[in-house]
């Protein structure tokens, strides 16, 4: 709750990049950060990283994630959708040999793992 990555998706080109990791205090975003960056991207939707225990169980943190994902969508009157983000952080690893990756490429691995979703629905 100290840190949340961003990263973003365009649903036409099916291609997802890291943007960027906006510091959290006491699990409080920068607003002025997310204004910003929903104001330059025109997100149609927010994809919220779900932190669920290795069994699928929720825990606390996925609760804060929940109450998040609300304080988000009354803020900027979009759609939040959630994605599991287990073993997220494993994988950013892996794919940038750093034990301490810029916290986009998570959010780069879960907008990757959403992305497929809608498109084999």
């Amino acid at each position: 709750m100290r840190h949340v990555g961003v990263a973003l998706v365009t649903r036409s080109t099916q291609v997802a990049v890291p943007l960027k990791t906006i510091n959290a205090k006491r699990g409080r975003i920068d607003h002025d950060q997310v204004d910003e960056l929903v104001r330059d991207h025109g997100p149609d939707v927010l994809v919220v990283g779900l932190p669920l225990n290795m069994d699928g169980s929720s825990s606390t943190e996925t609760k804060h994630a929940q109450r998040m994902g609300q304080h988000l969508a009354a803020r900027y009157d979009l759609p939040i959708a959630y994605k599991d983000e287990r073993l997220t952080t494993r994988e950013a690893i892996d794919r940038s040999e750093n034990p301490n990756p810029d916290h986009s490429l998570a959010a780069l691995v879960i907008a990757e793992a959403w992305l497929a979703e809608q498109t084999s629905a």
